[in-house]
């Protein structure tokens, strides 16, 4: 799911939900031309930087940052791979309710 930084900081701040947030690094402007060949150079710049900002603005937010996948193949298993130690079967919520 893709989510903006300011969402995630609601949830934790106002819900107390703290979500598995990943943040897949770039490593350069190239390193994101390869992935979406779709992209001319300067496109691939301007996101180059975006991500830069994003991360510069929220990274206190992200569980894990991943940043030396070279292939989505090695990618998706480094995502699958925090998902997997990140996740628990039990989730513990704080009760706000005081008990009479």
């Amino acid at each position: 799911l893709d989510v903006s930084g300011n969402a995630i900081r609601r949830l934790q701040s106002v819900a107390n939900i703290y979500p598995i947030a990943i943040f897949i690094k770039p490593t350069s402007h190239h390193h994101i031309m390869q992935l979406d060949h779709s992209m001319n150079e300067d496109e691939a710049m301007q996101q180059y930087q975006r991500c830069q900002r994003l991360e510069q603005t929220f990274g206190d937010l992200f569980t894990q940052i991943i940043s030396h996948g070279q292939s989505a193949e090695e990618i998706l298993a480094r995502v699958q791979h925090v998902i997997a130690t990140e996740a628990r079967p039990y989730v513990w919520i704080p009760n706000n309710v005081r008990q009479l």
